[in-house]
């Protein structure tokens, strides 16, 4: 008796250890993974995952046929995972969907607890971290990218914001951001393309990748000190959004993020590069989510630096996008003299009232029609015989009529007009 009873004392111990052990399994299995993977086709379909949620959103559809859906994956945390699959044909410019996981606002509040809104005069960081897999059963177009959304209402509610900032990590076929390429940037240790442009009544830098990943660890801080350094970006407007997904333009796949988070707290000390270097503009406006007029917000920053002489120079202004009320302009400033143009300032006169509403590459002054563009500090000098590298470029306003300039003058002396 005394034999079977320690034998079944025995047996029963072990059982109950592995009942303990499989009760554990399941119990972290059921924190770390969802019991049912959620997925929503709707437009505007939404999935919760404790502080983000996934939002199917199919703003653009109807510039095209084809479907999206949306999946939720495992939750640990702030450690998310998603897919998204897709099928869309139609036009190859425009932007079909943006299936994303939002943290913040999007037209509204839905979770609190975000670690948001933060201030762009304030050194908190904003770090995240986002692997995926990028697979096409048919080519296209799309770009996998964070979009951050600015207001200078720490509270906005559905109305529109005052700036976006898009940082494609990945891009497929001939895809562009709203604008022109206005520079070439180094942050967070790799190059970007920086665009900018207007979309409805919102400014919107884009941060393009110049070689495609499939994984990144950024502090987003770095690209809105870069903005408020270097662009104009006031430091007055604060960060109500993070999301992080992709803009599919045409093509078939899915995107599979395997590891998503975004942390915000600490402090960051900003260090980002100038400029480099300035591409001849490109208008290729690509999203355009609701009507609208844009209104973007001028912040002028550095007090301009006299020039020396005058010059030898021929200017070559471009309109390079024109809507109601709104136009963007690119200006190249060619050194036609035989010595370089160290420090420069440019004046012309607007012939039927334009008022510039944002500028880069440059600081400047308006009287009335009367306007002057001074360098910044990367692009003081022009060689002899050579174009700036980093052209001045602006958004203005207009009404009625946006004729260009007929004469400009740099430094004083009169030059030829292309």
């Amino acid at each position: 008796m005394s034999s079977k009873s320690s034998h079944l004392s025995l047996t029963m111990r072990a059982l109950l250890v592995g009942a303990f052990v499989l009760t554990a399994a399941i119990a972290v299995f059921a924190q770390t993974s969802p019991a049912h993977a959620a997925e929503t086709c709707a437009n505007n379909g939404i999935i919760d995952m404790g502080k983000y949620w996934l939002y199917n959103n199919l703003w653009g559809a109807s510039s095209g046929s084809g479907s999206q859906c949306i999946t939720s994956g495992t939750q640990n945390g702030d450690n998310i995972s998603w897919s998204t699959t897709y099928s869309w044909t139609g036009s190859a410019n425009s932007v079909k969907t943006y299936d994303s996981s939002v943290l913040g606002w999007h037209w509204g509040w839905r979770n609190s607890n975000t670690g948001l809104p933060v201030a762009l005069s304030s050194s908190t960081s904003v770090s995240t971290s986002w692997s995926f897999n990028l697979n096409q059963t048919t080519s296209g177009g799309q770009n996998v990218s964070y979009d951050l959304w600015l207001s200078g209402n720490p509270n906005l509610g559905n109305a529109d914001p005052t700036d976006e900032i898009m940082i494609w990590l990945t891009k497929t076929g001939s895809v562009q951001p709203v604008g022109s390429q206005v520079g070439t940037v180094t942050l967070a240790g790799t190059t970007w393309q920086l665009w900018q442009g207007v979309a409805n009544s919102w400014n919107v830098y884009s941060f393009v990748r110049t070689s495609n990943t499939s994984s990144a660890s950024l502090n987003l801080r770095d690209f809105t000190g870069y903005l408020t350094q270097n662009r104009g970006l006031s430091t007055s407007k604060h960060l109500i959004s993070v999301e992080s997904g992709t803009e599919v333009f045409t093509g078939a796949g899915t995107l599979n993020t395997t590891s998503y988070s975004v942390s915000i707290g600490g402090t960051q000390q900003l260090t980002p590069t100038p400029t480099a270097t300035t591409p001849p503009p490109t208008a290729t406006p690509t999203r355009t989510p609701t009507p609208g007029g844009p209104t973007p917000t001028a912040t002028p920053t550095r007090t301009p630096t006299p020039p020396t002489g005058g010059a030898s120079c021929r200017v070559s202004y471009t309109i390079t996008n024109q809507w109601t009320g709104g136009f963007g302009v690119n200006i190249a400033i060619t050194n036609t003299g035989s010595s370089a143009i160290n420090n420069w300032n440019l004046t012309f006169a607007f012939p039927n009232g334009q008022t510039i509403t944002q500028l880069w590459n440059g600081s400047y002054s308006q009287s009335g029609s009367n306007v002057t563009i001074t360098n910044v500090s990367y692009n003081g000098s022009i060689a002899a015989g050579q174009t700036l590298a980093s052209s001045p470029g602006f958004n203005g306003s207009w009404n009625g009529t946006n004729n260009k300039p007929t004469a400009f003058s740099l430094n004083g002396s009169a030059c030829t007009v292309a």
